[in-house]
Parts: structure tokens; sequence; C-alpha cells
């Protein structure tokens, strides 16, 4: 559920003067500070690698990032079959 308000978040804030990962990384932001502290990381991470300028699909480094905070979250595979 997150990830479809998120990624709506992200295209109406598209036609607000700034760069598209100005927007998505605002947006990562936001979605850390609401999340696990598991996930925490990863999503600010992201963001702050957008606002360093890093190449290719905002939002597919958004989607990324939002992947890797889940995975953070699930309880270890391994440590569940220990």
């Amino acid at each position: 559920m997150k990830q479809c308000v998120l990624i709506g978040l992200m295209a109406m804030l598209v036609a607000c003067g700034r760069t598209q990962a100005d927007n998505v990384a605002d947006q990562l932001d936001n979605a850390a500070a609401q999340s696990d502290p598991a996930a925490r990381p990863a999503l600010e991470n992201a963001a702050d690698n957008l606002r360093d300028g890093e190449t290719g699909n905002a939002g597919d480094i958004a989607q990324d990032a939002l992947s890797q905070g889940g995975a953070s979250q699930a309880p270890n595979a391994a440590a569940v079959e220990e």
C-alpha cells in the first residue's frame, strides 16, 4: 500500500519545478520517517544517493529501496530454519 501511495505522490510532484530525483528523494525520506527502524537506512541511503546525483531512473531506485527496506524487516530465513 505504501508503495502505491509513494508512486502516486512521486508522479504528482514531478511537475513542481524540481527534478524528479529531488522529489523522489523527499518521498523516500518521508517513507523512512514513517517506517520500521530496520527499513530506515535503505530508504535514507537511496534518498541521499539521488540527491548526490546517482544516475538512473529515480522511480526504479525508489522501488529498489522500498524492496530492500521490506526485506530488512522480514525475518531471516536461515534463522527461522534453525
